[in-house]
């Protein structure tokens, strides 16, 4: 039973800016104009500034100096909630932000890998959901020090895995095959199993020891 991890959350491009800078003045058309002004067909600008009644700022549309191209929504109090942004090489991505700040949550594609990261009311990363390029979906879960505490997928071929670690490595798996076999292991500090319950087609059980070297050293029946 594999103990590579394939969840891997890549990083997004949201960078919101926390931009103070005033509106122009009002631009009063001429009296003397009775004919209604004509709309522009194209407005071009380095920067959009959406203001409420009161003039306070709730939401900016620009791009960055990293070369993210961001639409970025504030709150009655100023403080960013939610930003949307594409990045110079295509990569989009959305960022939901609590009251205080942080992040809580994200999505994006990056390199054909779509993902979802969840996060703690702390900022930090405590679950995410992932499909990689070639189709493979996966689960992980992660404790407060970052680190990968449970996961699932599947591989190519739709079978499931579920995968148990301590804060460095896997080491409990657990797993079924499309042919109907089923198996539980476990995994020793090398990463290589050395106790399986198995379970084969005919529904017959087997427990198995193993050396360091993966050798079948004991089983049952």
């Amino acid at each position: 039973m594999s103990t590579h991890e394939r969840i891997g959350f890549a990083a997004l491009t949201i960078a919101a800016a926390m931009i103070g800078a005033a509106l122009a003045g009002p631009y009063l058309p001429a009296l003397a104009d009775a004919a209604p002004p004509k709309q522009p067909a194209v407005m071009t600008a380095h920067k959009f500034v959406l203001v409420d009644a009161n003039g306070a700022m709730r939401g900016t549309f620009d791009v960055t100096s990293t070369g993210v191209a961001q639409l970025a929504l504030f709150d009655g109090q100023g403080k960013l909630r939610a930003g949307l942004g594409v990045d110079d090489q295509g990569a989009p991505g959305l960022g939901i932000f609590a009251p205080d700040g942080k992040v809580r949550a994200e999505i994006g594609v990056v390199g054909g890998n779509a993902s979802m990261r969840l996060y703690d009311p702390d900022g930090r990363p405590a679950a995410g959901v992932g499909v990689t390029v070639d189709g493979i979906p996966s689960i992980g879960l992660l404790d407060k020090q970052g680190h990968v505490r449970a996961t699932m997928d599947l591989d190519q071929d739709g079978q499931p895995t579920l995968r148990l670690s301590d804060d460095k490595a896997p080491l409990v798996g657990l797993g079924s095959r499309n042919a109907g076999e089923s198996g539980l292991a476990l995994i020793g500090r090398n990463g290589k199993s050395v106790a399986a319950l198995t379970i084969n087609q005919s529904g017959d059980p087997a427990l198995t020891f193993y050396d360091a070297n993966s050798n079948a050293i004991a089983s049952m029946p």
